[in-house]
């Protein structure tokens, strides 16, 4: 049939050919499910003994589709310990609206530990995902992970927030499913696999040392570029303590890091009273689906007076928003909308002046109070900026994929049709008419 067409009609079908193809090719790429883990290649210095292998989730579930979550934890050390696995959901807002737990369990070396746990979020919006593993009595791991319910299209392309209408109950999931895997040494699934040309590497600097006061929160920073030539996505910070050492790192997660681009992360670190005055280490590991790299910062426990950790901590967050602008101007050159983050960034700004002023007058315990509050407001505005840095992307149902593609290779075949038909009318011509046809022109 095709040799029947003129040179003309086949372009046009060459073309017709090609565009449903990559049309096809487009929808496809959009539809991918993203899901979001952990390499299993983590781990952090002989001292740490157990290491999450498996930390799988949907990042982007439609709304009314239930969340399912898998976690596989494994001791990589030489000892057995008991430990618990904990996870909970929370809102944009750090709201918690749902905890899971499973039952302490004893894993000896090498053994592995499941847990799936099942999740229907509420509403649309940003959700986040704190999964905490405590072992060894006084050791934890946490990491945490997030996923988007975005809302159908509509006229104005917009997204509402995330909001939960009346007092969120905390609910408690009686034990999880989970199993405890035969003794194996293997290090878990493969990373995913990396294309030759691109180059991920990510420059994280970060204080060696922290200075804390027994009973109080030291805050610092963790300042991370990526130097590589390629996004990173997903990038989740798992921190392993001991002796009972709360940290927390805000934001929790950093959905996209583009090339030369940096992201300013807060990191806070609490004593307890009953902790001895001594050197502790904290490792950290940030991971994503293409780089794994871990850090270790060494925390020094001390009985620091109030004045020196409220001097400190002045100069940590001056050096936070310092950072937080300069990110903010490339966010802004790069079409983002970062009107709401200046309305939040300029009271925190006027709250730090007046804390160095309580400082500077010797009343250190009204600055440290003040401090506490500019604290919840650094962290708010960091979890503001991760949210609005997360990709929209506008998702078709998978039926209506194939619905579009079907009428895309239907047209296709109406138009090979069509000139299929002209072709054999062309041969039932007339020899006459068709050399006049072919003369008149000339």
């Amino acid at each position: 049939m095709l040799d029947r067409l003129s040179h003309k009609e086949l372009n046009y079908v060459f073309l017709l050919v090609i565009s449903v193809l990559f049309l096809a090719f487009l929808l496809n790429e959009a539809k991918k499910e993203v899901t979001g883990f952990i390499p299993a290649s983590i781990s952090v210095e002989s001292n740490t003994k157990i290491r999450v292998t498996a930390f799988d989730y949907p990042i982007y579930p439609d709304f009314g589709e239930f969340v399912n979550v898998t976690i596989e934890v494994q001791n990589s050390g030489s000892n057995g310990y008991d430990e618990q696995i904990e996870v909970f959901i929370k809102n944009s807002t750090m709201d918690q609206l749902s905890y899971y737990y499973d039952a302490v369990t004893r894993l000896e070396p090498g053994e592995r530990k499941s847990f799936k746990l099942v999740y229907l979020p509420p509403d649309y919006g940003v959700y986040y995902i704190q999964l905490r593993v405590s072992y060894a009595e006084t050791r934890r791991l946490e990491t945490w992970g997030a996923f988007v319910v975005y809302e159908e299209p509509v006229s104005n392309g917009t997204t509402p927030a995330t909001t939960i209408e009346g007092e969120q109950e905390e609910i408690e999931s009686a034990y999880g499913d989970y199993y405890i895997a035969q003794k194996d040494y293997i290090s878990g699934r493969p990373a995913p696999s990396k294309k030759p040309h691109l180059k991920h590497r990510l420059r994280i600097d970060l204080p060696t040392m922290i200075d804390i006061t027994k009973g109080e929160t030291s805050v610092t920073y963790v300042n991370v570029k990526n130097v590589g030539n390629s996004t990173i996505h997903g990038l989740k910070i798992t921190k392993y303590t001991q002796g009972n050492i709360e940290a927390d790192i805000f934001p929790t997660f950093l959905p996209t890091l583009a090339p030369n681009t940096s992201s300013i992360f807060m990191l806070s670190v609490k004593a307890p009273f009953e902790i001895e005055p001594d050197v502790y280490p904290l490792d950290l590991v940030f991971s994503s689906d293409e780089v794994d790299i871990g850090k270790k910062l060494l925390l020094n426990v001390t009985d620091l007076n109030l004045k020196d950790l409220v001097y400190q901590t002045i100069l940590n967050y001056k050096f936070i928003l310092a950072e937080f602008e300069n990110q903010m101007e490339d966010a802004s050159e790069d079409g983002i909308d970062i009107s709401e983050l200046e309305l939040v960034l300029e009271p925190i700004k006027y709250d730090l002046n007046i804390t160095e002023e309580h400082y500077n007058s010797g009343e250190y315990h009204l600055a440290y109070q003040k401090l506490q509050i500019i604290h919840e407001d650094i962290q708010d505005m960091l979890l503001r900026f991760a949210i609005i840095r997360i990709p929209i992307k506008v998702f078709l149902k998978k039926s209506y994929i194939i619905i579009f593609l079907g009428l895309l290779v239907l047209i296709l075949i109406i138009v090979l049709l069509y000139l299929y038909r002209k072709s054999k009318k062309e041969l039932k011509r007339p020899k006459l008419l068709k050399e006049l046809s072919e003369e008149s022109p000339k």
